[in-house]
Parts: C-alpha cells; sequence; structure tokens
C-alpha cells in the first residue's frame, strides 16, 4: 500500500469522522401566538435548524427553566412547530436544539438563550373602506414595539402590507399601491377602484416584537376575523306563485351566515315594520332564491344578511321599499336616453347590465315597459372627433333620429336590445346625459343654441323631438309625455385616477365645470315648462356629493348597487306619482 494511499485513506476518516455540522444553534426567526376557544391557546415558532435531523422545541415560564414541549423531523429549510397547549396566561418563552447524525455518531447543537417570548393582547381594528383607500385605527398594545398590518379579499388568506411604528395606530391602505397585478385585474376597476358592494376587504393588526439582532419576531395574537364590512343583500326580483308564495330572488353576500326574509308594512310616518317569516342558508351561488309566504296587510319585503365578525353577530338589511304592491302600471312605458350611469356600469355582463341598472329596479316596482337606450361614454351632442382612447357614440346622431324612425339606436354591437318604439309611444322619457359632454370637451353653447355641435343645442333639438311627439300623443288623445331630467351626478373623477377631483368645481381644459353644464340643462327645463312640456328636474345631490362620493360610487363616477337601488326606489315613486296624476286628466 502506497504512501498516497494512506494519506488519502486517513484524509476521508478524518473528514467523516468528525460532525462538522449540526453544533451550531438553530437560528430562530419568528414566534405567533394566537388565542383559541379551547383551554389552550396556540404558539407557532419558525426556525433555520441548519442540517439538522431532529429539532427539539424547549419553552419555559418567565423566570423558570426550559423543558422540552415537542421534537419534530427537518430537511434543512425553514421549520415551524405548533405548541397547541400554550397556557392562556403568563409570558413564555421559546428556544429550539437540534441533533445531527455524522459518521462519528450524534452531536447535540447549543441554543438561543434568549429565545422568543409571547406578546399578549390584541388590537382593535376598525376600518373606513371606500373605493380608493381604507383607513385603519386600532387600539393600542403596550407589549408592542412595532405594528404589523394584514389584508385579505373575502376568502382568502391573510397578506401581509406593511409594518408601522408601536407610535402609529392609524394607517392608509391605497389599494393602487398595495394590490397585486393579478388582483388589480380581477377586483379593482381601472386598477385603483374598488367597488364596496361586490367585494369585501378585511384587515388585522398584530403588535410585533423585535430582537436586538432584527432577525426574530414575536407577533401577538389577533381577532381571526379582523375588521370587515358586511354587505347588504340586494333584492332583485320577486314574482308570485300559484300556490300564494312569492320568490323572492336576492344577491348573495361575502361572509354572511344565512339569510333572513321578513314580509314589512309601511306605517304612516314612512317607516317599516319587519317580521321575519323564513331564514336561508349561505350558498356558493352569486344569486339566491327563496320563497316565502307573506304576511296579511305586508306588502313588502326586505333581506337581511346575518354573519358574524369575531364572535359577535352582525347584521345588514336591504333598502327598504321593494314591494310588488303597485305592478298595475304595465300599459306604461318608459324611455331612458343617457351615458353608461343610465346603462348600469360598472355591471356590463349580460345579466347584470340589467339587474344592477335603476332602470331595471323601476320595472320591477311598477311592471312598466322600458326601453334602455343609454349608451356608456356617449355624448349628447355631436363631434367629429374625440380625445378618447375609444369611439364616442353621439346621443343626437346615433340615438334621437333612430329612436324618432322606431328604429334602434346605433351602438357596438350586442349593447342595446332591438327598438321598434318611437318618442310618442312612450310615457316617461328619462334623459340623464351630459358629463361625457364635460369630459370630451363639448362647447355648453347659449341656452337657444340650435347646432348639434354644442351641448344645449343638441339637447334643444332632443327636446324638440320629443315636443312634437308630445303634441302628436296630444292630437291622438293620449296623455302628455312625462320627461324626467336628473341633475348631472356629482362626480369626483377628472383627469386623475388616484386624486379626488370634483367635476363640479374643476375646469375642463375649454373652462367650463360639470355644474356648468348642469345649469344649463336646468335653463332649457324651464324654457321647454313654459312652453307647455312637462319636464320635471330630478334632483341628484342626496344619492352623490362630496361627502358620501368615495362611498356611493364604485370609481368616483357610476355608482355602487346600493345607490342604484335608491335612485331607483325614488324615481318609480315619482313616475307612478306623475302617471296617476295625468291618468285623472
Amino acid at each position: 500500500m502506497t504512501a498516497k494511499f494512506f494519506f488519502a485513506a486517513f484524509l476521508i476518516f478524518f473528514i467523516y469522522k468528525v460532525p462538522v455540522y449540526g453544533a451550531d444553534a438553530p437560528e430562530l426567526l419568528s414566534l405567533y401566538v394566537q388565542d383559541t376557544d379551547g383551554e389552550y391557546d396556540t404558539a407557532r415558532i419558525t426556525f433555520d435548524p441548519g442540517r439538522a435531523s431532529t429539532c427539539y422545541i424547549y419553552r419555559k415560564v418567565k423566570g423558570g427553566s426550559f423543558s422540552l414541549v415537542g421534537k419534530i423531523q427537518s430537511s434543512g429549510d425553514v421549520t415551524s412547530f405548533t405548541d397547541k397547549k400554550l397556557p392562556e396566561k403568563g409570558e413564555y418563552t421559546y428556544t429550539v436544539r437540534s441533533r445531527s447524525i455524522g459518521l462519528g455518531g450524534s452531536v447535540l447543537s447549543g441554543y438561543d438563550h434568549e429565545g422568543l417570548s409571547t406578546i399578549r393582547g390584541k388590537s382593535t381594528v376598525k376600518a373606513d373602506i371606500t373605493n380608493l383607500h381604507a383607513k385603519l385605527k386600532w387600539s393600542v398594545n403596550k407589549n408592542a414595539e412595532s405594528y404589523a398590518i394584514y389584508r385579505k379579499t373575502e376568502n382568502g388568506r391573510w397578506q401581509y402590507l406593511d409594518t408601522v411604528n408601536k407610535d402609529r395606530t392609524t394607517y392608509m391602505d391605497i389599494y393602487s399601491e398595495t394590490f397585486s397585478g393579478y388582483e388589480k385585474k380581477n377586483i379593482l376597476l381601472n386598477n385603483c377602484y374598488l367597488d364596496t358592494s361586490s367585494h369585501t376587504l378585511s384587515y388585522m393588526v398584530r403588535a410585533v416584537r423585535r430582537y436586538p439582532d432584527f432577525t426574530k419576531r414575536s407577533y401577538s395574537p389577533y381577532y381571526p376575523d379582523g375588521y370587515f364590512n358586511l354587505n347588504a343583500p340586494i333584492i332583485i326580483s320577486a314574482h308570485a306563485n300559484l300556490d300564494n308564495t312569492v320568490t323572492v330572488t336576492f344577491s348573495s353576500v361575502p361572509y354572511a351566515t344565512h339569510y333572513l326574509l321578513s314580509s314589512c308594512k309601511k306605517n304612516n310616518d314612512g317607516s317599516y315594520r319587519h317580521t321575519v317569516v323564513t331564514s336561508i342558508h349561505q350558498t356558493k351561488e352569486a344569486y339566491i332564491d327563496c320563497d316565502m309566504i307573506p304576511l296579511k296587510g305586508c306588502d313588502y319585503f326586505t333581506v337581511t344578511a346575518v354573519g358574524t365578525r369575531n364572535g359577535k353577530q352582525i347584521e345588514a338589511s336591504s333598502l327598504d321599499g321593494f314591494t310588488m304592491r303597485y305592478r298595475n302600471y304595465y300599459y306604461k312605458k318608459i324611455l331612458y336616453i343617457g351615458d353608461s350611469i343610465t346603462y348600469g356600469s360598472p355591471y356590463k355582463t349580460d345579466i347584470n347590465r340589467y339587474i344592477f341598472s335603476y332602470p331595471w329596479r323601476i320595472s320591477e316596482l311598477t311592471n312598466a315597459y322600458y326601453y334602455n337606450a343609454a349608451i356608456p361614454g356617449a355624448t349628447m351632442a355631436f363631434k367629429s372627433s374625440t380625445s378618447a382612447p375609444f369611439h364616442r357614440y353621439r346621443i343626437v346622431a346615433d340615438v334621437v333620429p333612430q329612436i324618432t324612425m322606431g328604429a334602434t339606436p346605433i351602438a357596438s354591437p350586442g349593447l342595446l336590445d332591438v327598438n321598434t318604439l318611437s318618442f310618442e309611444d312612450f310615457d316617461t322619457i328619462v334623459i340623464c346625459a351630459g358629463t361625457n359632454d364635460y369630459t370630451d370637451l363639448i362647447e355648453p353653447g347659449s341656452i337657444d343654441s340650435d347646432s348639434r355641435s354644442t351641448y344645449s343645442g343638441a339637447l334643444n333639438l332632443l327636446m324638440d323631438t320629443i315636443e312634437r311627439a308630445n303634441s302628436k300623443r296630444l292630437r291622438n288623445g293620449k296623455s302628455a309625455i312625462n320627461v324626467i331630467m336628473p341633475d348631472l351626478f356629482y362626480s369626483d373623477r377628472c383627469t386623475s385616477f388616484t386624486r379626488r377631483m370634483s367635476r363640479y368645481s374643476t375646469k375642463n381644459s375649454i373652462g367650463y365645470t360639470l355644474k356648468d353644464y348642469n345649469d344649463i340643462k336646468n335653463r332649457i327645463i324651464k324654457k321647454y315648462k313654459k312652453r307647455g312640456l312637462r319636464v320635471i328636474r330630478f334632483k341628484t345631490s342626496k344619492y352623490v356629493n362630496r361627502k358620501n362620493c368615495a362611498h356611493a360610487t364604485a370609481d368616483n363616477l357610476h355608482m355602487t348597487k346600493y345607490t342604484y337601488e335608491k335612485l331607483g326606489n325614488d324615481l318609480a315613486a315619482l313616475m307612478m306619482k306623475e302617471w296617476d296624476s295625468s291618468d285623472k286628466h
């Protein structure tokens, strides 16, 4: 045997005889404590075991000695162990030792004598959740050195957002900055806005203790549900059955456990008395059908979503006022002329474009026929070019002439239903357009303008057309047309999605505010009223305004389902009042 062979054999023996790895203490990373409903709390410790194969977890009460509470096998990656029997009270410290095995036997490592200590106490979180951001506020945890903030969407997992110093107990979550690309695409509108009537966010905060080497963290317990708003269900439709039951269809609500259906009576003072008649469990469906037998003399329906938030029951009820009582206007016809707000945006799918629009709500309450000629992005006036990155339809050119001939307006294929009625066939015409004239830089024009290239001129041409149709109706012995003109809705969206800028006070690049266009519309209303046309101004400031825009709209422009619902209720009441008045004459 050569000397070279002996040297090589000795070197191999030496390398494998000494267990180089495993002697160092595992690196402690984090400790998470959580309350449970049982006898014990839980604590989850994570650590880097190095090259260990077996890890031993120790625990001690403050002032005591470490004792073994469990062991776990490790593959060498970051490892976690959950102690399911952490006493509910007291401060405890955890540490870890590891055992590694080599040719020379096993070696038990040292351990981190400081360890990781528990933090007790939970912060109560409150959040004002708007369409652009959520403002969080939470209670102080005296043990905190900082606070970690988390968010989840509906049935998702908690996602870490940020850590702030212990002196702060507030935080603003700006969605356009904190949502992932996937979340922006699937949850947010225009990558910025959260439709709070369609999606539910939940927030929680944990107190954090940092250690001098900044590699270790200890986290306090948290309320498992965090803070979220329970949305109210929306009654979509109701129809009577042959067995005296009524089938009510309503939207499901995230975090609801079940729903209560009430039969309601409207009191003389306008309030409602609710009596629960049936209950239905939560389902995975977007829309829920439920059969109920209404109580005698109770003509209204409400649906209440019931859920729990951190052990406490919470409820949210649909808007009062849904009834089948006034569905005797089947012989009335309504024409809607407008843009995306009247169309029902942002609910543009084949089903949602109907059931969450205010024209649908009015139809459900009155049983009147309606034709919705609203086109998203349309202006009242004509303009050969546009600053928008898409084709704009012009009401004066693409809607008015076609309705006059009893034809379907010009729009993108599949956007509008087929129409065969002309202006004189409609009992009520709702006109709500002008916000896109503001953004597309249409000149307002003078009140008597007859140019279809100005807002006032295009509106005058439409009103002249309706005036002629009304005269034809009267000659044929029919009632006069009721023209309802809602104010142009308040909006906080101008050139920037992420900044709130009121269209009512911000001038466009040709020097006009949305209020200027609305003022012109109202002067034209007065002009045609003097000429004998039944024109009604419908004020909209109570539905969307500077104070509530972030909550009442999905994107600082288009309304949430709830706001469309309120608008539909009130417009239906107005229409029925006018129909009853005109029918008497």
